[in-house]
């Protein structure tokens, strides 16, 4: 290959066999470019001599224009050391579209970050379920993790999440097994029995039976003796 990129760092100079690649390129008289992919690298040793007085691509720690500036400045680097004295107009052609393409990439006007979606929690000043919309129900399974819930429940409100409740509380080995698909929708044991325990706290509560005491009191008869000398102290009285 006439052109050669030696991706410089601690890690390259170790290698043995970058280096026996690297004294391969420069025997056959290849044309060198160092490229920096390790931050605040410094070349020393055979892979300094290697590269000599160079002029060096940093790469190291590149992301968005930064990048397309690299590579810009790497095929001016490439054309610079013969790039398109082998293949004539092809090769000019090809990076000088490479480089226009790069360039007119790096100066497009920079998008808006999208501003993540804020989760609302409107659900929470509703105390009683059975009053939720579909979005209030999507809010509570999001807020208490159960997305696994999430496309289940897709279209109820608070009535049929109700219903839906009640029926996995009755029936949870019935409900279980038609609501779990392994494949598409799996749904784990915690996070079934997590929306059976978590719903309850928006559900009516139910009337407790009132409890009413009767009370009988029960005397005692007196025996013979004791009513013959309550009949004497009586008539003694009279």
């Amino acid at each position: 290959s006439r052109f050669v990129l030696i991706c410089m760092s601690s890690n390259y100079k170790k290698s043995t066999n970058c280096k026996a690649e690297a004294e391969y390129a420069f025997n056959r008289k290849s044309k060198i470019i160092p490229l920096i992919v390790e931050p605040q690298y410094k070349a020393d040793g055979w892979l300094g001599f290697l590269a000599g007085s160079k002029i060096y691509v940093d790469f190291a720690d590149k992301e968005g224009e930064e990048l397309d500036k690299a590579f810009v400045s790497l095929i001016e680097e490439l054309k610079r050391n013969g790039l398109n004295d082998t293949n004539g107009n092809k090769d000019n052609t090809l990076t000088d579209r490479t480089v226009s393409q790069i360039r007119s990439k790096s100066e497009e006007p920079k998008k808006e970050p999208e501003q993540p979606c804020v989760q609302t929690r409107e659900y929470l000043n509703i105390p009683l379920a059975s009053m939720w919309n579909e979005q209030h129900v999507q809010e509570f399974l999001n807020y208490h993790q159960l997305d696994q819930l999430l496309s289940i429940c897709e279209s109820m409100d608070g009535e049929a999440l109700i219903e839906f409740h009640q029926s996995c509380e009755t029936k949870p080995d019935i409900m279980y097994g038609l609501i779990n698909n392994p494949k598409e929708h799996p749904l784990s044991f915690g996070i079934y029995f997590k929306f059976i325990a978590k719903l309850k706290k928006y559900l009516p509560q139910k009337p407790r039976p009132k409890i009413h005491f009767q009370y009988k009191f029960v005397y005692s008869p007196l025996n013979t003796t004791e009513s013959a000398t309550t009949d004497e102290k009586t008539n003694q009285a009279l």
